[in-house]
This record gives C-alpha cells, structure tokens and sequence, in this order.
C-alpha cells in the first residue's frame, strides 16, 4: 500500500512523501493515530535565491501559494485513504492554527516529516533534507492505513556550521545543536524571529514570509540549488 500512497501524492503535484510511526509521540501529540504521512512541496528555486536580496513579494507568494498547494494535497490525500475505508484527517491550516502566544501547534510538521525519515531538525529548527536543504513546506495527514513507516533519521548533519545563526537578522537563532532532549524554544527565539519577520516586511505592506534568510543560507539549500544550475 505504501507505494500506491506515494505514486498517488506524487501524482497531485508532492516533492516528497514518507510515513511516520506516531505511536513514539504522546498522544496530546499525535500519537493516537498510528501513522502520520508527511507530504512536501519544494519552494520554486527561483524564489529562494532571491531571498538573500532582502524581501519580495514574490517570495511571500510562494509561501502562500505553496501552503494552499498542501491543503489541497492532504485534503485529497484525506478523502481517498476514506473512500478506501480508513479513518484520515489531513492536519490543514484550519484544523491546526498555531497558539499566539506560544507559537506552538499540536503535531509540528517538521515533527511528523523527521520521524518519516525525510530529514533532521536543524539548527534554524527547521526541517532539512538531503535533497532539497530547507527549501521546502510540508502538511501532515493522520490515518489508521496499513502504511509501513520509514526508517527515522532524527540524527542532525549539521555539524559545526552556524550560518543560520549567523545570517539571523534578529539574533532568534541560537546555534544549538538539535536533540530529543530539547524544545524547540532551546533552538530559536520565535517571538523574536516573528518581530524580524513582521519588520522586514514593512515596506512591502505584508507580513507573511518576509524573510526567510536562514533556510536560503543552510549549505543543504545551497547545494540543491547549485544541483539545478550543474544540470
């Protein structure tokens, strides 16, 4: 089953798809569904190596454009795994709005998208694949599915590099390596980060995804990009 799953996600526009053992997560967490099927969509090439320029607008479209892509993917993901009679709920934007205060969301994408083996938390506390560095968006869809989950790979690449720290226009970024014993706050400063997001997007006259500097710089992102230059 897992490989029709795939080939069918895959079909609806999806980078990347892998499938997560949620039994490991509390259940406040997520882990009253078994499985949980991370589902990514690269960030448009083009957009990113813009981002070091400073913000544009077309970068805050792609973020929503992206977004909107992946609400579609797990909402179609969500009706045939319960046409084929299981029971699914796609985690979309309007099922899991983040806690204002905290910054927080009951099962984290990025959570969901390491236990499935597609990367590792990042210095930036974001996900960062081999393939696409951090250049991508992801959405999560819970099911009950015979679906095998894919090995874990939680364990950091990063190394001693601090770029992201170190790019941080607002000093959010603390350099800490990623563990299982750490919250995503002992990573980032996220009231922070927002404050810098919102800043830098003010003469723009628009908040949403005006930054960005820390993923476009991680040397992952970097060499997926040189990839498509090379070829």
């Amino acid at each position: 089953m897992n490989d029709a799953v795939v080939k069918k996600i895959l079909a609806e526009g999806a980078s990347l798809v892998a499938f997560a053992d949620l039994s490991r997560l509390p259940r406040s967490a997520g882990g009253d569904w078994p499985v949980g099927i991370s589902i990514a969509i690269a960030l448009n090439p083009a957009v990113v190596r813009r981002i070091p320029s400073g913000p544009h607008e077309d970068y805050s479209h792609e973020y929503d454009r992206v977004n909107a892509a992946l609400d579609n993917l797990g909402a179609v993901t969500e009706k045939w795994l319960v046409s084929a009679g299981y029971n699914a709920c796609a985690i979309t934007r309007d099922r899991a709005p983040y806690e204002k205060t905290s910054y927080a969301t009951r099962i984290p994408h990025k959570t969901a998208a390491s236990l499935a083996g597609l990367g590792w938390i990042g210095k930036n506390a974001l996900l960062v694949t081999m393939k696409f560095g951090c250049a991508l968006r992801l959405t999560t869809v819970l099911t009950d599915a015979p679906l095998r989950p894919n090995a874990i790979t939680t364990e950091p690449k990063c190394g001693s590099c601090t770029v992201c720290r170190d790019v941080c226009p607002g000093s959010a970024i603390k350099g800490k390596m990623w563990s299982d014993t750490l919250e995503r706050d002992d990573l980032v400063n996220p009231g922070r980060c927002d404050e810098t997001t919102g800043a830098r997007g003010l003469d723009l006259k628009f908040r949403s995804a005006t930054c960005g500097l820390c993923f476009a710089a991680c040397p992952y992102t970097k060499r997926y990009l040189a990839s498509l230059i090379a070829s």
